[in-house]
């Protein structure tokens, strides 16, 4: 029900009016003068309000500016006795919603009531549906957040992801161009920050080689296999997917890469030692076999040439049986292996002695010039000496050897020590000035019977001193160019 404030001082007016409008369903509350009519807008808020303008202690314009002030949504209409243009024109202007003249019929009445009532229904409306809009729009608000926070964390994880992953990941649209890299994937990519990748072409980042193979596998859409690519002295792994939308639809490619090379070496290194465990059984046999009867001829010829020194023959038959001796030896050595005497070790020591014994009893260095770097600070290493000379007497000999054709001025062997992996390791070289290595062979050099000596080698020598490395804990690399010379290098853990 509808609340109406009526205020007039006649009591008749009161009573009349507020009968009409009771009878239209409203509720009326009466008011005969400003101080009754400002109690009861205190104590209540009416939908309409009805003043006559002339009333005993202020007038109705007064109450309208209250009313405008504490409520202005309340439209008030204005009813006169004495209607001139001054009163019409300020009740106007403070807002009144109508002004009536008395005498008042009943339809003029509940028309302006009618309409007033209208006007607040709306105006209420209006608020209800502005607090409502302003509401929702809160709430949306709040989810719109809650949704930007969650997305932003999504987002933050599948970065945190894509970063983490130890290889290197690349996308690309169908132009071409990276769309998003990590940072493991700087490294295979002529850029240092992502910024200045994004949007470029990959074949203009990527090496040239790498480029043209990416773009051969992109282009026959071979997805279903992982490639390989040599860069430098890394072997780079890579794979190419397509990139698909929601829709299944290609987008672009993806680009998953990884260094490989620690794998293909383990995997060398695997058919390295399942080379000698199969030469093993092999070779136990041949050299049981062989070694009696191979003392023998050498203990018969050695005889022979005390007798008759000056056959050439027989000599020749002692250095063939010395050659084979050693190759018995270098048998036993891979298929039973004795197990190292590990006391601690000094290697600056064990590669003095050696050259000492080279130089000074077999010769072998004494038309080299020879340049000893040692480390002064070398930490101690836990292993077998005698196995320790051995090995280095062995990379010094095939040092040597890789320099006889060499003028004497350019015949330069190099040894030396150091410490690397911030002291976990004690490094050991033996460097020569001589013919090089090619690549076919470098990735041969630990065969067994593997040689480029021809009739000069057994091609154990290299097996032998893997054999010696892998049992002490150790690396061996080798690095080497033709026509420059070669660079072995010994790692071995520090005692």
């Amino acid at each position: 029900m509808k609340d109406i404030l009526l205020i007039d001082d006649e009591p008749g007016i009161r009573l009349t009016f507020s009968r009409i409008l009771e009878k239209e369903g409203y509720r009326v509350e009466t008011a005969a003068n400003f101080a009754e009519a400002k109690e009861s807008l205190s104590a209540c808020c009416p939908d309409v309000v009805i003043s006559d303008i002339i009333l005993p202690g202020a007038s109705g314009i007064e109450i309208l500016k209250m009313i405008k002030e504490r409520s202005p949504d309340i439209p008030v209409i204005m009813i006169t006795g004495e209607p001139n243009i001054d009163t019409a024109v300020e009740s106007v202007r403070q807002g009144a919603y109508d002004y009536l003249s008395k005498p008042i019929n009943r339809q003029q009445l509940c028309g302006a009531v009618a309409s007033a009532m209208e006007k607040k229904w709306l105006v209420d409306e209006r608020k209800r549906l502005e607090e409502e809009t302003l509401k929702y729009q809160r709430e949306l608000e709040d989810k719109v957040r809650e949704r930007t926070r969650a997305l932003e964390e999504l987002n933050a994880f599948i970065n945190n992801v894509i970063e983490s992953i130890s290889c290197g990941l690349i996308t690309l649209d169908l132009s071409g161009k990276i769309t998003m890299v990590n940072t493991h994937a700087l490294e295979f990519l002529h850029g240092e920050n992502k910024s200045e990748i994004i949007g470029q072409r990959y074949d203009q980042l990527f090496p040239q080689d790498l480029a043209q193979a990416v773009g051969r596998v992109i282009q026959e859409a071979d997805f279903s296999r992982s490639h390989e690519f040599e860069l430098g002295e890394r072997t780079i792994g890579y794979n190419v997917s397509p990139l698909l939308d929601n829709e299944q639809k290609i987008r672009g490619n993806v680009i998953i890469m990884r260094d490989i090379s620690e794998k293909k070496r383990l995997e060398r290194e695997l058919i390295q030692s399942e080379k000698l465990a199969t030469l093993g059984l092999l070779a136990g046999k041949i050299g049981h076999e062989m070694r009696n009867p191979l003392f023998g001829i050498l203990g018969y010829a050695e005889l022979l040439e005390s007798k008759y020194p000056q056959e050439e023959e027989l000599r020749q038959i002692i250095s063939q049986a010395l050659r084979l001796k050693k190759m018995t030896s270098d048998l036993l050595m891979i298929s039973k292996p004795k197990p190292p005497l590990i006391t601690s070790v000094d290697l600056n020591a064990v590669l003095r002695e050696t050259l000492d014994f080279l130089r000074e009893v077999t010769g072998q260095i004494k038309y080299h010039e020879v340049i000893q770097k040692y480390h002064p600070n070398l930490p101690l290493i836990q292993g077998d000496k005698e196995q320790l000379k051995q090995m280095f007497t062995n990379l010094i000999i095939n040092a040597s050897q890789a320099m006889k054709d060499q003028p004497a001025e350019r015949s330069i062997l190099t040894v030396g020590t150091g410490i690397a992996e911030e002291g976990r390791l004690v490094l050991a070289y033996v460097q020569d000035t001589g013919c090089g290595i090619a690549d076919k062979d470098l990735e041969r050099i630990f065969d067994p019977f593997y040689t480029t000596k021809g009739e000069e080698g057994t091609g154990l020598g290299m097996a032998v001193i893997r054999e010696i490395v892998n049992k002490h804990h150790g690396q061996i690399k080798i690095e080497s160019r033709i026509g420059e010379g070669t660079r072995v290098l010994v790692l071995l853990p520090v005692g």
